[in-house]
């Protein structure tokens, strides 16, 4: 864990912390491109999709623009963290800075509070407790694998996995290639009186 209390600017530090982020036990990332995803349905997005991704410079660290710029879309209900009870378990700081006579500020904290401010308002769905128990419906489509499964159009063959769609494309483009489309001419006799003739 790592401690950006140091790396950042503690503007940042502390908008972040108002966040929900845990400034002082960040764990970082293992890649480069991390997902956003909106806490409110907005603009055609529902509830937990992916609004956009974020490239990070450092995936173990943050610098200050990628800090301000995280602190910024949180305000507008896009965490690093999918809504609802991981949202909820999250602490989200509440502090205000009072001027003090001589100068400076002084930070007072308030009581924190748990999840994002639309992670709270939404109501928990709750069972309703006069319904009797009933067995879920069976199912009326075949459960689908986790993974792509393409089949080739010409042949039985099947592709799986994360590189399905490359593995049918070579696989037509070596079994099935396409005829070409060159025309040839044909090797003909000149016709009486074409220019060929001598």
């Amino acid at each position: 864990m790592v401690s950006l209390a140091g790396t950042i600017a503690s503007d940042n530090a502390n908008e972040l912390s108002r966040q929900g982020y845990a400034i002082t036990q960040w764990i970082g990332f293992d890649v480069h491109e991390i997902p956003l995803y909106t806490h409110h349905a907005d603009g055609g997005m529902a509830l937990g999709d992916v609004a956009f991704k974020m490239r990070v410079g450092n995936p173990k660290s943050l610098n200050n623009m990628e800090a301000n710029f995280l602190a910024r879309k949180a305000a507008k209900g896009y965490f690093l963290w999918k809504p609802g009870p991981d949202c909820i378990a999250r602490t989200f700081k509440s502090f205000t800075f009072k001027p003090r006579p001589l100068g400076g500020t002084e930070r007072i904290d308030a009581e924190p509070t748990k999840g994002c401010q639309w992670c709270r308002e939404r109501p928990t769905p709750t069972p309703p407790e006069s319904v009797a128990q009933t067995p879920p419906p069976a199912p009326s489509a075949p459960v689908l694998p986790s993974f792509d499964v393409l089949h080739c159009a010409k042949c039985p063959a099947v592709f799986t996995g994360e590189n399905a769609v490359n593995d049918r494309r070579g696989h037509t483009m070596r079994e099935h290639p396409k005829p070409s489309t060159v025309q040839r001419r044909s090797r003909r006799t000149p016709v009486e009186g074409s220019a060929k003739e001598s």
